[in-house]
């Protein structure tokens, strides 16, 4: 019999890390600080491919610790300064000194980063080439999931395998594919605190980017206009507004590359930001326990994870919008009534509203992003509170939340890969014009 808790709080444990800096191109950061350790001496030759996906999300974001945008800027830090053992939190030990010698890097030698020709969501592949060494080193799947490194020839760890093959094989063993979500609150309800209490350390972590992001107008400053035109009167002191705003100024600072760490959320620090903050906009208003804010941040983090299960780790589709706001809204919907029916609900409603939000890279805009995000999560668990369903068999929300989910996996994982591509290729026509 599966220990379906054990399961999930490993998922927890998996998927709930701190990162600095966008998921995406840390990533890169990470590869190349690997491949250039496994090097041992100065560059003479390399070549960065990543997926598709990995290349969108990071063209144009912020960088922690330097005001350059994007990935080429990653591949010079993680050459001149990362440190692996980091893992996502790789650019947080750089000393401006060693972010000033990866922009003379940058600005003195060509950067060879292009999208790989791969299906795969999550990939980097970094290869390098002293004087008299080479490395090469492989990221798949996950985004500090090494499965490849090479030195001088020598493999020293080989876990690759076809997508087709390690697909089947995680879906084999992946209790996401069988849980319902009426299981997954019920086993989070009987979870033992202690083994989800770490999960309170985002709630500090995310509410202190969000407060710079306030006092600060940083990125597009969506979080500090919302304060502003709530001192204002424009905008009411309620619930509602106070997720958008911390949501949206904690989207601001991270995107604008300010040098602090955020919980991500399956990979994600947006994800982490969503699926966190507007669970403390509303323990702000409704006070909880420490152990009912740490059940809620697990369902919301675990629901997460359930709809990124079906579409994928990255996406035509924000995720944010459509995965961390339904694992935001089945949090709060629990915490207002702890009825299973309006947890469902309230995550059906975000499928019936949100699934169209289209993903175009990670950059300031994602902080607008995130306010309609945070907003739908609480709009969606106060409709859901008051009885209030999306009726079943509606667009593409199903006769039950699993099969509306299952739904928006398919239109976003199958149906809009040629959206995807049209957007990356956008995305790439207007970087191309001087």
């Amino acid at each position: 019999m599966r220990n379906v808790k054990e399961q999930l709080v490993n998922i927890l444990n998996a998927e709930v890390k701190p990162a600095l800096g966008c998921t995406e191109p840390v990533a890169v950061a990470l590869a190349c600080a690997k491949a250039k350790e496994l090097l041992g001496e100065e560059i003479v030759k390399h070549s960065v491919l990543v997926s598709p996906n990995v290349y969108k999300n990071g063209m144009c974001v912020g960088i922690p610790g330097t005001e350059r945008l994007g990935l080429k800027i990653s591949v010079a830090l993680g050459f001149i300064g990362g440190h692996s053992e980091n893992g996502l939190r790789v650019l947080e030990t750089l000393t401006p000194e060693e972010v000033k010698l990866a922009e003379e890097y940058m600005d003195n030698t060509p950067i060879d980063i292009s999208p790989a020709n791969t299906k795969e969501k999550v990939y980097i592949e970094v290869s390098l080439q002293g004087a008299t060494r080479s490395s090469k080193v492989e990221i798949r799947t996950k985004h500090d999931n090494f499965v490849y490194l090479e030195a001088n020839g020598e493999v020293l760890l080989n876990e690759e395998q076809p997508a087709e093959v390690a697909i089947t094989v995680e879906n084999e063993e992946n209790i996401l594919d069988t849980i319902t979500i009426k299981e997954l609150v019920e086993n989070v309800e009987a979870l033992d605190f202690n083994d989800i209490e770490f999960l309170l350390e985002g709630i500090a972590m995310n509410e202190e980017i969000a407060n710079y992001g306030l006092n600060h107008k940083v990125g597009i400053g969506v979080g500090y206009g919302i304060k502003k035109s709530m001192e204002d009167g424009l905008l009411g002191d309620d619930l509602l507004n106070n997720a958008m705003m911390i949501t949206a100024a904690a989207s601001d600072a991270r995107m604008a590359g300010i040098k602090m760490p955020v919980m991500s959320s399956n990979g994600s620090g947006n994800h982490g930001i969503t699926a966190i903050l507007p669970i403390v906009a509303y323990n702000k208003k409704f006070p909880q326990t420490d152990e009912k804010l740490a059940k809620a941040l697990a369902i919301s983090h675990l629901v997460t994870a359930y709809v990124k299960n079906y579409t994928g780790r990255l996406s035509a589709v924000c995720g944010c919008g459509v995965a961390a706001s339904t694992g935001a809204t089945a949090a709060i919907a629990w915490l207002m009534s702890g009825d299973i029916k309006k947890v469902e609900g309230a995550m059906e409603h975000i499928v019936a509203s949100l699934s169209g939000m289209i993903c175009d890279g990670a950059k300031s805009g994602c902080a607008v992003k995130l306010a309609s995000a945070a907003s739908a999560a609480v709009q969606s668990a106060i409709i859901a509170n008051q009885n209030c369903f999306v009726p079943s068999k509606n667009g593409i929300v199903g006769s039950s939340v699993e099969e509306s989910i299952q739904n928006l996996g398919r239109v976003s994982d199958k149906g809009m890969t040629v959206t995807d591509e049209v957007i990356i290729n956008v995305m790439d026509d207007m970087n191309k014009v001087k």
